[in-house]
């Protein structure tokens, strides 16, 4: 069984994951890029880099035409990595649409599920 002191320092080596939501144009990728913020996840940042690839640069273009569920599980995938690595992040990302975010809100749900079960065994 761990002491609260275990858990504590061992909680202290756990990510810190840092949310910036809101509508478009507030600033919130100005303020993580002003911060100079490392470990961004940005959907935006990932259908952008697809459109590169097929040579676009316009972001609404980019979002018509490429496959939204290939960004998804980009954005999945690059979330799982950095929880699995224990690295402190930011999730750059508007998630004001309860359905389109759904997936990102329940992970979370399981995270903090998991850290409140670590903490009923101390």
């Amino acid at each position: 069984m761990k002491t609260l002191r275990g858990f504590l320092t061992e909680a202290n080596k756990k990510a810190i994951v840092t949310f910036m939501i809101g509508p478009p144009g507030v600033g919130k990728t100005t303020y993580v890029k002003k911060e100079g913020l490392k470990n961004v996840l940005s959907r935006d940042d990932i259908v952008m880099n697809h459109g590169y690839r097929l040579g676009l640069t316009d972001y609404n273009l980019i979002f018509s035409k490429i496959d939204q569920n290939s960004v998804n599980k980009e954005l999945n995938s690059k979330f799982d990595k950095l929880v699995k690595d224990g690295k402190n992040f930011v999730i750059d990302m508007t998630m004001m649409n309860k359905n389109q975010d759904q997936n990102f809100y329940q992970k979370f749900l399981n995270i903090i599920e998991k850290l409140l079960f670590h903490l009923k065994l101390i």
